[in-house]
């Protein structure tokens, strides 16, 4: 009998240990997956490259494995490339660059997606049509609004920012809720936007064809969606919170 209690009880010990290490990884995840069932994979060679390929995933719900749907298309990133977003500072490798204002990096890490815009009305969910000194994305990290898209009004005319409404690019795309730091200058007015050509880099945001982009704003609905934005080396450091998820080729 003392036997069977033993093995019960090293049983339960090994059930209660298993359940906190997958607790342990499940909040090791970065935040923004926690509650997506829509995720935007951006994957490029390196941290210097300017070409990428977008794939985007499903499931059911949280806790489920993702599923890819489509095919994967082309994009581009910022025109130098990838540079760590300042809240996945623990996740850079050796030598691999963080993001900061005016770098011309997008930002590497995961980061929820926000409201869909462009430059004349539409019917999506949240979506923000750009008007003349409305829509105004601010990139002074000495101004309380940065990283945040106000009037030019609320802004100041000293302030330095993107005058949203005059960027054709911008006729179409989708807010990236890249999290604002001011201390650290960490870069700002990051979206998903047309691209100029497929050869030709960003500021600092991921760009696709005009048709890849409405797919986005159709699918990506408001409060369910995620973008990964990664070089092929950083994968294996997140594939425990994206079961699923094949390996970038």
């Amino acid at each position: 009998m003392d036997t069977l209690l033993q093995i019960l009880a090293r049983v339960a010990a090994a059930a209660v240990a298993c359940a906190a290490a997958g607790a342990q990884a499940e909040d090791a995840c970065p935040a923004a997956l926690g509650q997506a069932t829509r995720l935007v994979l951006v994957e490029t060679a390196d941290m210097s490259s300017i070409a990428a390929r977008l794939r985007r995933f499903e499931r059911s719900a949280t806790g489920q494995p993702w599923r890819e749907i489509g095919r994967a298309k082309p994009a581009v990133v910022g025109k130098s490339g990838l540079g760590w977003g300042w809240t996945f500072a623990k996740d850079a490798g050796s030598g691999e660059p963080m993001k900061h204002e005016g770098d011309l990096r997008a930002p590497a890490g995961f980061y929820s997606l926000g409201r869909p815009f462009g430059l004349i009305p539409a019917g999506f969910a949240g979506y923000l049509t750009l008007q003349p000194e409305e829509s105004f994305c601010v990139a002074d990290a000495g101004s309380p609004h940065y990283g945040a898209i106000v009037s030019r009004a609320v802004a100041g005319k000293a302030v330095a920012g993107e005058e949203m409404w005059r960027v054709a690019l911008y006729k179409r795309g989708l807010v990236v809720d890249y999290p604002p730091n001011r201390a650290g200058n960490a870069g700002s007015c990051v979206f998903i936007h047309i691209w100029r050509s497929p050869a030709s880099g960003t500021a600092g945001c991921v760009a696709l064809a005009e048709a890849g982009v409405k797919e986005l704003q159709t699918w990506a609905k408001l409060g369910t969606a995620v973008i990964g934005i990664l070089p092929k080396a950083a994968f294996d450091r997140f594939a425990a919170c994206l079961p699923g998820v094949l390996a970038p080729r």
